[in-house]
């Protein structure tokens, strides 16, 4: 099986993949995108959020271990991890919803 970490794809009932119409697209607003969300590599933050057993979107500056520009950069990261999935969230409620 091969899997695409970077991309998350719902596919309609009648493509015989995941259960959603494409009817529920459109009555979420979503139009005909099925791609939900593009979500880059951040190798760094899923190890540092492994070692500190705490979610990506809520480590500390302490726990990231890092400093300077470094620092701003990684926090970016994390806060832009946050907001990708508050918004593949969002769109799958919305799906649900629909």
């Amino acid at each position: 099986m091969i899997l695409f970490p970077c991309a998350i794809q719902m596919f309609p009932i009648n493509s015989g993949h995941l259960p959603f119409w494409d009817e529920n697209y459109l009555k979420a607003g979503l139009g005909g995108e099925r791609n939900l969300s593009l979500i880059p590599d951040f190798n760094t933050l899923i190890a540092k959020s492994q070692k500190a057993r705490t979610p990506v979107f809520a480590l500390t500056k302490k726990q990231m271990e890092r400093g300077g520009v470094v620092l701003k950069k990684t926090i970016e990261n994390r806060d832009a991890f946050k907001r990708l999935f508050e918004d593949l969230a969002e769109k799958v409620i919305k799906l649900a919803e629909a």
